[in-house]
C-alpha cells in the first residue's frame, strides 16, 4: 500500500502534506529524514483513523515531481485492506471467522495492524471467501 505525500521546500528543509487525508504529514532538514518522518506520520493517521472505524481512503497514484512514496508496512496496509474488503461484503467479524473456520478472535487479530500476519494458507482461504485470487486480495498493499 503507498501512500504519496506532496513535498514542499521551505528555508529550514522540507515539509510534506497527504491530500488523501486533507492533514500536513511531517517535516525534515533533508529529503531522507523527511521520507521517515513522513512515513511514521501517514502510519500513524492510519492506526488512529482504524482505531476509531472511520473510512480510510485507498491511496491515488501521483506522478510527476514533488510526490513522496510511502511505502506503508504490511502489518498496517493487510488489516485494512482485510476490514475494507470485509465490510464491503457485509460480513462481521463473526460472519468472517465462521466462513473461515476459525475462531472469532484468530481472525479480529487479522484485522489489527500491527499484529496481523496472515500465512499463505490463510490468505488462501480469505481469498475464497471472496472469490478472488491472492493477488487480487492483495493487490493494493504492495
Amino acid at each position: 500500500m503507498i501512500y504519496y505525500a506532496k513535498v514542499h521546500k521551505n528555508k529550514d528543509g522540507y515539509w510534506s502534506e497527504f491530500p488523501e487525508f486533507d492533514t500536513p504529514g511531517s517535516e525534515g532538514q533533508n529529503l531522507e529524514e523527511l521520507h521517515q518522518n513522513s512515513l511514521e506520520a501517514l502510519e500513524g493517521i492510519l492506526e488512529s483513523l482504524f482505531d476509531h472505524k472511520c473510512e480510510i481512503p485507498l491511496p491515488t497514484v501521483r506522478e510527476g515531481r514533488g510526490w513522496l512514496a510511502l511505502n506503508v508496512d504490511d502489518s498496517i496496509a493487510i488489516p485494512i485492506i482485510f476490514r475494507q474488503l470485509r465490510l464491503a461484503n457485509n460480513l462481521t467479524l463473526k460472519q468472517m471467522a465462521k466462513n473461515l473456520d476459525i475462531a472469532y478472535q484468530s481472525y479480529q487479530v487479522l484485522e489489527t495492524p500491527g499484529k496481523a500476519n496472515p500465512t499463505i494458507k490463510t490468505l488462501r482461504r480469505i481469498a475464497e471467501v471472496f472469490d478472488i485470487t491472492i493477488i487480487e486480495l492483495l493487490k493494493d498493499v504492495a
